[in-house]
């Protein structure tokens, strides 16, 4: 009986594990945003004040990358050599691309007749990932692919040329030791417009704390064990503890970052919580409610997949615990 309650165990804790060990991979894959995304209303810049906006940024002396986004919702892409085709988001971007998602680079600024697909719509159109060079027809024009990103939605990203695209959302990269609320606020001043920004940050600081509660309550399932293997050696049961706590520590101070920006300038401020609280919770329904870049997209869904696999994982190390 203690033998088979032995192996539940063990197979428990190699499922978590597992869990856990994808659940990494996930928080891994969350590359740090490295662009304020700003959600335009009321007015919207054409493609003519757009390009009037980045050639008098190009001239500034505080010369600060900007990338205009337009969404042309879903649409038909068609491979006409296959004769295949499939539906997929349409996304017009006027600057740096890579401020729209890391794998834009790809895309040059002044390439009208390049895009980048998708991995998934490269198979779809082309039957492989190798499709650079290939050709693609979107609203009976035909673009060169330039590269198949590893996006997990069917997107194409391309440069609009018509003289009436209207742009919804502008990237700006913030200057170094500025903030991206800062940055926003800077753009939007600058050139006479209104917008929210559309932060992620809260999901980096969230996501963070789920892989840190696995290695925590690992560290005590160990710390029992050792404690059970270890009955004749005070000391060493001690040693062992010492270490076991020591690379935990060293091991989580890599993953839980403290935004400095919820501590207050005077500890008896204490309106400043409540204040912070319902700030934070309006950006993160501005968040849920308006459109995300790729990169955005990509975060969002690695960073589920990692709060989802760690808590799991948590769960099933705490039952192997008290079975």
């Amino acid at each position: 009986m203690n033998l088979k309650k032995y192996w539940k165990n063990i197979c428990l804790w190699i499922i978590a594990v597992l869990l856990f060990y994808s659940g990494i991979q996930n928080y891994a894959s969350m590359e740090e945003s490295n662009a304020a995304v700003i959600e335009l209303y009321g007015t919207y810049p054409d493609q003519k004040r757009a390009e009037e906006i980045l050639l008098s940024g190009a001239k500034a002396e505080e010369f600060t990358d900007l990338c205009f986004v337009w969404n042309g919702g879903m649409t038909d892409l068609q491979n006409p050599e296959y004769v295949r085709q499939t539906q997929v988001a349409v996304t017009g971007v006027l600057g740096k691309a890579s401020l729209y998602d890391r794998e834009g680079m790809a895309l040059d600024e002044n390439d009208q007749e390049g895009c980048i697909i998708d991995e998934k719509t490269a198979v779809e159109l082309f039957g492989s990932r190798n499709c650079v060079g290939g050709a693609v027809v979107l609203n009976d024009k035909t673009y060169l692919v330039r590269h198949a990103a590893s996006w997990n939605m069917h997107r194409i990203l391309i440069h609009p040329d018509a003289k009436d695209t209207i742009y919804t959302q502008v990237l700006v990269r913030p200057a170094k030791g500025q903030s991206k609320e800062n940055a926003a606020s800077g753009f939007l001043m600058s050139n006479g417009y209104f917008g929210t920004l559309v932060d992620d940050g809260w999901l980096e600081n969230l996501t963070s704390w789920f892989p840190a509660a696995f290695v925590l309550l690992a560290a005590f399932c160990i710390q029992g064990i050792l404690g059970r293997l270890v009955k004749g050696s005070r000391y060493l049961r001690w040693i062992l503890t010492a270490f076991l706590w020591g690379g935990c520590l060293f091991f989580l101070s890599g993953w839980i970052t403290f935004p400095y920006d919820w501590l207050p300038d005077k500890w008896s401020d204490f309106s400043f919580w409540p204040e912070k609280i319902q700030k934070e919770m309006e950006l993160f329904r501005w968040y849920v409610m308006l459109p995300k870049t790729a990169a955005q997209a990509e975060r969002l869904c690695a960073g589920m997949g990692c709060m989802l696999k760690c808590a799991a994982a948590t769960v099933i190390m705490l039952i192997a615990d008290v079975w």
